[in-house]
């Protein structure tokens, strides 16, 4: 697999170091990544529009951002709600 420059922001890079430090395959499924960070900003723009504090609106974005990732399960995968 060739690699690429990759231009993360902040959520795609936090993410993806979490991904490699767990150990997770999905550390290079970046699609993956791209998705869930666009998602966890969204989250972050939604709370401060919504009138929450930037802390709270940092803890609600980290949440999405990780949702359903388990360092402790065996495989590493999403778990499915």
């Amino acid at each position: 697999m060739e690699l690429k420059y990759l231009d993360f922001d902040y959520y795609q890079l936090y993410l993806y170091r979490y991904l490699q430090w767990i150990l997770s395959p999905l550390a290079i499924e970046f699609d993956f990544i791209k998705n869930r960070a666009r998602e966890a900003s969204e989250e972050f723009e939604r709370m401060r529009a919504g009138g929450a504090l930037s802390w709270q609106a940092q803890e609600s974005a980290m949440n999405v951002l990780v949702n359903g990732l388990n360092p402790d399960s065996e495989v590493f995968t999403i778990k499915q709600s």
